[in-house]
């Protein structure tokens, strides 16, 4: 199959899309706007998740970087110059390790990814001994092929002895991994504060950075007053304020303190990376678990004003037939934000209950790029009632890196997840059904 190139006619094959051959032209996926705005007046369907064999399209030049070649640092992300696609490289304090197994997980709602690996142990290796020595807090990072996954320190190290040999499992998790297990410092109360603000006040003494690109008004709303118990971890209590504004807290790759939307809020138009169908390559089998337990036809949040007035607002899963509710306390909501909550309490309570593991062979998606989280994937599957196809929002990938060869486990949500919107969920007798 020939490569796209941009100014190039370029015939599409089975398989294709517009991402796809985005992706393959120019080493961006969002560029297939560009394809589509140039072609959508000739092709057949005029749709742009439909296109057929046989149909020739014009790939147009890359304004944007003209004649230069793509590189993973013209976007910021550092590499590991040489290393071939397949590679799982850890590296502590500027040392490559020889690693015999290993797994890394990238989140988009967890604010902290992690890794592990298994290395042999050679006693006669000094440097070896002193780069994993325990309670060191070493700078470690992982790649996939050439590219940085996540930064960070190592945080576990393991020794196991057995007769044939010594090994170490090592655990490596990302910058941000210090708001997960520390709780929150003075000042415990702040009035009339943004959740930016909130947070760079919490973690800058850390030496963390604090990424948020999010504009809106909703998201840069002050609150009132923002109130934390002394036991509290810093997560879980910037997780509270970020519920009330319908963003989340995750990682960047650079190990920073990102705030950010689904790909859905962010460009209602966004297109999946490929489709998976349930018995294809690469598709391993599926074993899926939904359950009821976790779900509710009630949500219902309480807050108060300062001068003690009480305040409500409840959310409906109609779903669900039965009396089943929960409510908790939402000190930090006013009277004009809290149905925003508590819509978003309920979709991320159905996240949780609706995300399901996909696993599949090797690292990358149909449209060549890794599997990454916050990104969209058609899967079609007659067991779980989507014949069709439907579009599912990538909650989290782990990447495994063994002697069986790679893959991965790709969670799946579908897409209004994290919205406070209406859910889509497909499986459900009689189609489509919004909460």
């Amino acid at each position: 199959m020939p490569k796209p190139i941009p100014g190039v006619p370029y015939v599409v094959f089975p398989g294709d899309t517009l991402s796809g051959i985005s992706y393959a032209a120019y080493g961006r996926a969002y560029k297939w706007r560009d394809i589509w705005a140039a072609n959508k007046t000739t092709l057949l369907s005029g749709d742009p998740h439909r296109i057929y064999p046989g149909e020739v399209l014009v790939i147009p030049p890359d304004l944007e970087l003209l004649d230069q070649k793509v590189s993973l640092r013209d976007v910021g992300i550092p590499i590991l110059p040489g290393k071939e696609q397949n590679d799982f490289t850890i590296v502590i304090d500027g040392e490559e390790m020889k690693v015999t197994s290993g797994r890394a997980i990238r989140t988009m709602d967890t604010a902290s990814d992690m890794w592990t690996a298994t290395i042999q142990w050679d006693s006669s290796d000094k440097k070896m001994r002193d780069i994993t020595s325990p309670f060191g807090y070493q700078s470690a990072q992982c790649y996939l092929g050439e590219p940085l996954l996540i930064d960070g320190y190592l945080m576990v190290v393991e020794p196991v002895s057995s007769p044939s040999g010594i090994t170490k499992n090592l655990e490596g998790y990302s910058k941000t991994i210090d708001i997960v297990d520390s709780t929150v410092p003075k000042p415990y109360e702040q009035k009339l504060v943004t959740l930016d603000a909130r947070a760079k006040t919490l973690v800058a003494p850390m030496g963390i950075t604090v990424v948020f690109n999010i504009t809106d008004a909703a998201a840069l709303e002050p609150f009132e007053k923002v109130t934390a118990d002394p036991g509290d971890t810093i997560f879980s209590h910037l997780s509270s304020l970020a519920a009330q504004r319908g963003v989340l807290v995750s990682s960047s790759i650079k190990g920073e303190l990102e705030f950010l939307r689904t790909i859905t809020e962010i460009d209602p138009f966004a297109m999946s990376v490929g489709t998976l169908e349930e018995g294809m390559p690469p598709v391993r089998d599926i074993t899926i678990r939904f359950d009821s337990r976790k779900r509710f036809n009630s949500y219902t949040l309480i807050g108060n004003t300062p001068k003690k007035k009480i305040f409500t607002a409840q959310s409906i899963d109609e779903v669900v037939p039965k009396t089943r509710f929960l409510t908790e306390d939402a000190n930090d909501c006013t009277e004009g934000n809290i149905q925003k909550s508590a819509d978003w309490k309920r979709s991320k309570q159905l996240t949780d209950a609706l995300t399901f593991q996909l696993p599949v062979d090797g690292w990358y998606a149909p449209d060549g790029a890794l599997w990454r989280e916050n990104t969209l994937v058609t899967v079609v599957s007659e067991s779980m009632h989507i014949s069709e196809g439907f579009d599912f929002l990538i909650r989290a990938v782990e990447y495994n890196y063994d002697a069986d060869g790679n893959s991965c486990v790709l969670s799946l949500v579908p897409p209004q997840a994290y919205t406070g919107k209406p859910i889509e969920e497909p499986w459900l007798k009689g189609g489509l059904l919004g909460l």
